[in-house]
């Protein structure tokens, strides 16, 4: 792994309706929450535009023309733009691959990236510091208790994972697993695979989450996790935990 190696492209997961954040998002999609005087997508572009020159694409779904135009204002022609028609139906799963189709060159990696997220400057220097051009890796943050669930994987002694669940609800089978953090890197060797059988499993249904493909053919999608232990990394899914995962932040950068 070389510390020096420049993420190729990166396709940011801006879809959502925000539903569980309500109030906050009434009359605000969630990627367009304001933190400070930025908004949540603005803090994660202008965090990779300073590390490197990715071709960024942002999945829109939900308010669509409000997203779009407020990318184009602030960003301009440097950011792609790819719109996920069915996104009332889809959990993630097709707004990963509308993205993943709208690259120039998706052969070469991508970093998919969900906008529920708050890292600080250390968090996404320690992220582009590791991430592997030669295996895929599920950035990974704190292991799973009662505190923290969802999205989960275990590794082997070899490094490599060798589980991926989904469990919202905690069930102690699993605690210490590696928790998720809501960003897939896959390296070269995996996009066929990763594409491949992320179009099969849409075909039968697009309410899944992304990570379902990865938990069925772990044997052609050969990953490991990321554990990103610097920095603050926040998550947020609902009004009060955006609220606290934002003045963390604040009180953190300002």
């Amino acid at each position: 792994m070389s510390a020096q190696f420049e993420v190729p492209n990166i396709v940011l997961l801006a879809a959502g309706s925000g539903r569980r954040m309500l109030p906050l998002t009434a009359h605000c999609p969630k990627a367009l929450l304001p933190v400070g005087d930025r908004t949540v997508l603005d803090l994660m572009i202008d965090a990779i535009d300073e590390r490197c020159d990715a071709q960024i694409t942002v999945v829109t779904g939900f308010a669509r023309e409000t997203v779009e135009a407020h990318v184009r204002a602030r960003h301009g022609a440097r950011i792609a733009l790819a719109h996920n028609a069915r996104f009332e139906h889809d959990t993630n799963i097709l707004s990963v691959e509308t993205g993943v189709a709208a690259l120039a060159r998706p052969g070469r990696g991508y970093l998919v990236c969900e906008t529920d997220l708050l890292l600080d400057a250390p968090a996404w220097d320690a992220l582009f510091a590791q991430l592997d051009p030669a295996r895929s890796q599920w950035v990974c943050r704190g292991r799973y208790s009662p505190a923290l669930t969802g999205g989960i994987v275990h590794a082997g002694t070899d490094g490599a994972i060798d589980a991926i669940e989904y469990r919202p609800q905690h069930d102690s089978c699993y605690d210490g697993w590696d928790k998720m953090l809501g960003m897939l890197w896959v390296a070269p060797a995996q996009v066929d695979a990763d594409r491949r059988t992320r179009q099969a499993a849409i075909a039968q249904t697009i309410a899944q989450y992304y990570l379902v493909p990865w938990q069925r053919h772990l044997t052609e999608l050969a990953c490991a996790p990321l554990r990103l232990e610097q920095g603050r990394a926040d998550t947020f899914n609902t009004a009060a935990d955006f609220e606290r995962a934002t003045a963390d932040f604040l009180l953190t950068t300002c």
